[in-house]
């Protein structure tokens, strides 16, 4: 009997039917698989658990198992409670040539990256796809347009298993890549593919776990300046704590997730371009016109993107807060290229300016903009071509 199976609306494996063995797989808020049933009888056959976004143990066969992960996540040993050694695995970058020691049965499928494993033909399954451990790529291409960037010309290959450096990058659910040392965090709200991103342009990524913005700096600050009677507020890019390996806490401008606004913009720039290239049909055309006017809708005076016209009002805070997240979030429409960040820098002076609000002359160093705002634009401009946070 060929091997089934079923997923639910959002494309989590929920049932597989193998060898006539019927499984029922159940998953958390979370998206991780947390309990296997046997669909016949009822009994509970496995119970996972985890430490945030790392799994450290599951329940089968009346014992804990505790499972020992490399610094991506793929499983490299396998303790009973009291510290034995149950079993150890070895396996090249791409995850092939796996060799297994194990005293018994081995009844967990996780082991190369965070994906599960299917014996049944030696692929591996992720939310989205499935990846050949022997060919290395994926067998699928990827479906999510928002992932091609052109200046990453490995995200043209869309067959690639994270941008085809395994040993920095992961892709759980085969859309995006995730940072090395990290949990996976696909969602936007988690920081999304950003260090791939940063990596895959040649950046060096800055660990951080929170960005600031402040009203006063430190006296040796450079970032602190006066122009035109105004104040700068500049950036303040907090380390983390940790020893290498970026946190995921995402970064907080003010009262906006910069790292989410920046994911949910690559989104819409990426429905922006592929209906921009297909243009031809009026489906293409309408694409990108809704795109781009979801995203004006988000920073433009009052969107939800504006928190100087929120509960918070015009505080200097908040106007430097919108614009770092303008900046930041707009850039993804060009790249983060140089001529991408003109082009914001532009469209904001002229926005000020078709809405009564002067800055300065529009061919002036400020873009036609105000000089404190047009600071900030660069700001969240310089935070994008880095990378995000």
């Amino acid at each position: 009997m060929e091997p089934s199976y079923l997923y639910n609306a959002l494309n989590q494996r929920i049932q597989t039917v193998v060898a006539s063995a019927p499984r029922n797989i159940v998953f958390n808020a979370a998206g991780q698989r947390v309990t296997i049933w046997n669909a016949n009888t009822g009994a509970q056959t496995q119970g996972q658990y985890y430490w945030g976004g790392k799994r450290v143990a599951f329940y089968s066969g009346g014992s804990a198992h505790f499972q020992h992960q490399d610094w991506m996540g793929t499983e490299r040993a396998r303790t009973t409670y009291n510290g034995g050694v149950e079993g150890t695995f070895t396996s090249l970058p791409f995850g092939d040539g796996l060799t297994t020691i194990y005293s018994g049965t081995d009844t967990d499928a996780h082991h190369f990256a965070t994906v599960d494993h299917d014996y049944e033909d030696e692929t591996d399954h992720a939310q989205f796809r499935q990846y050949s451990e022997a060919q290395g790529h994926w067998l699928a291409p990827d479906p999510y347009n928002g992932s091609y960037d052109a200046s990453n010309p490995q995200s043209f290959n869309r067959y690639a298993y994270a941008l085809n450096n395994p040993l920095s990058n992961i892709d759980p659910s085969g859309l995006y890549c995730d940072w090395d040392g990290g949990p996976p965090d696909d969602e936007p709200v988690d920081g999304g593919a950003t260090y791939q991103d940063c990596v895959g342009q040649g950046g060096t990524w800055v660990d951080v776990t929170t960005v600031t913005v402040v009203a006063s700096a430190p006296a040796d600050d450079p970032g602190i300046t006066i122009e035109d009677g105004e104040q700068i507020y500049p950036v303040i890019i907090n380390p983390g704590s940790g020893g290498g390996a970026p946190s995921n806490a995402g970064c907080q401008v003010g009262p906006l997730n910069l790292s989410q606004n920046i994911q949910v913009a690559k989104s819409l720039a990426g429905q922006f371009w592929s209906g921009l290239l297909d243009g031809a049909s009026p489906g293409g055309a309408a694409s990108a016109g809704a795109a781009a006017g979801t995203y004006v809708g988000l920073v433009q005076t009052g969107g939800a993107w504006d928190p100087k016209n929120g509960p918070g009002g015009p505080t200097p805070a908040n106007v430097a807060a919108g614009n770092i997240n303008f900046g930041a979030t707009c850039s993804q429409f060009g790249f983060n290229t140089w001529l991408g960040g003109q082009v914001c820098q532009y469209g904001a002076g002229i926005y000020g300016k078709r809405t009564g609000n002067y800055g300065s002359p529009l061919f002036s160093p400020s873009h036609g903009d105000w000089p404190s705002d047009n600071q900030q634009i660069q700001q969240g401009l310089a935070i994008a071509r880095k990378g995000g946070c």
